[in-house]
């Protein structure tokens, strides 16, 4: 099988954990998302996008180093009709959907002010645990998730192993 160039942590991170058997849930948004769909596709794993428009709206600007399209995931679940275009306010929406369907929540990288952290507000209201992988601690990129550990609300993940233990532990509880 041809190995897809997975040029960050969070693709070698989904292909990982999708090895493992996880499935990788997701808002599909080009970057981060893209490349965790495709790294949890090429291991053959199961992806889930739940989407904040019509399942045959493409929304999301091509960023640099980000797949030009992102991959077909196994299973899409789109609130809205054919034809109904993205909006600001839908992606709140969409995220308590993915904190849902989510075990545990993988923030890789979160500004001051992101949509991934409204995703970990509504986790935390139903139990889902967060982790932030390890991104540069003086980026801006980095913001948001740096609050969230030192206010207690995440731990810091290394590897899939990190990941898989969080949820073992919620299992438990």
């Amino acid at each position: 099988m041809h190995r897809l160039r997975r040029p960050t942590l969070h693709a070698g991170l989904a292909f990982d954990l999708a090895a493992a058997g996880v499935t990788i849930v997701s808002g599909l948004a080009r970057g981060i998302d893209g490349w965790a769909h495709r790294g949890a596709l090429e291991a053959g794993g199961r992806t889930v996008a739940v989407l904040g428009c019509g399942i045959d709206r493409d929304y999301h600007a091509p960023t640099p180093n980000s797949p030009t399209r992102s991959p077909r995931p196994a299973a899409s679940s789109p609130e809205y009709e054919p034809g109904i275009a993205p909006a600001p306010w839908r992606f709140p929406a969409r995220n308590r959907i993915v904190a849902a369907l989510s075990d545990v929540v993988v923030i890789v990288e979160a500004r001051e002010r992101s949509g991934a952290l409204i995703t970990v507000d509504l986790a935390i209201e139903i139990a889902a645990r967060s982790t932030p992988s390890p991104v540069e601690t003086t980026s801006a990129l980095s913001s948001g998730t740096n609050q969230l550990i030192r206010l207690g609300y995440a731990t810091l993940i290394t590897c899939a192993a990190d990941v898989l233990e969080d949820i073992a532990t919620k299992e438990l509880h």
